[in-house]
């Protein structure tokens, strides 16, 4: 996505140019100049405007196979109007980066490829979520929780600084009712645990870096842990005091 965001993107990037409005005293004009007047004619204020409002029903996924998002198509027109559409989009449409099983490394890879005012332009969007992709839910072995304090290495060090936000982007299989489901529910409790082991081995800074993270775990947990409650009282499954299914 970034790749194709910055085609073409080593152009100078200039600043947006405001052209004089013609004098409308001047009754010289010939009507075929009116006619010939562009979007780059327009006062750099209204084309902010215009890029602002495209940019805010935009998005961006990085690290998606899904077909239905594009590129926005602003970036294809001219040099001129990518370089003044692309910082106005990084901040202001929401990012979505996919990471599988914490392994961080693509989205390492991407920012430190970025240009000074990519990421300035990054840093001012409050919309960029790091969808957490947990395959298996195998996610308590060794070799995850090293990749996730990588990232809260990186992050520690100032890789970015960006304002991440953090979703665990599973939907729950099937009923709640279903074995695989409450399967689900268990090894979710696990990682919980996973990541709360390693927080506690970390210095301050580091722990910190990952309480996001494990609150994206621990909203998805209570969430699923709610429904589950709710649908058994719904359907008449006795329940114990602590909301445990008598079998």
């Amino acid at each position: 996505m970034f790749n194709k965001l910055r085609r073409k993107s080593k152009d100078t990037a200039s600043p947006l140019a405001t052209a004089a409005p013609p004098d409308i005293r001047d009754h010289s004009l010939h009507a075929s100049a009116l006619e010939a007047v562009t979007f780059y004619d327009l006062p750099a204020e209204l084309r902010i405007k215009i890029y602002e409002l495209v940019a805010n029903e935009s998005r961006l996924s990085l690290f998606s196979n899904s077909p239905k998002l594009k590129t926005p198509s602003l970036l294809f027109v001219t040099r001129q109007v990518r370089a003044e559409y692309r910082p106005i989009l990084l901040s202001l449409a929401p990012v979505q980066a996919h990471i599988y099983d914490y392994d961080f490394s693509p989205l390492i890879r991407l920012i430190g490829s970025l240009y000074s005012t990519e990421l300035k332009a990054l840093r001012t969007n409050t919309n960029l979520t790091i969808s957490l992709h947990l395959t298996d839910y195998e996610v308590t072995k060794r070799d995850n929780m090293t990749l996730l304090r990588r990232w809260a290495v990186k992050r520690s060090g100032h890789l970015d600084r960006l304002p991440w936000s953090y979703e665990l982007a599973v939907d729950q299989p099937g009923g709640i009712f279903y074995p695989a489901a409450r399967e689900r529910l268990r090894k979710l409790g696990q990682s919980i645990l996973a990541v709360e082991s390693l927080q506690s081995g970390l210095h301050e800074g580091l722990a910190a870096e990952l309480q996001p993270v494990w609150e994206a775990l621990h909203a998805r947990e209570w969430a699923w842990d709610t429904a589950k409650t709710a649908a058994w009282i719904a359907s008449g499954i006795p329940i114990d005091t602590r909301g445990v299914w008598v079998e």
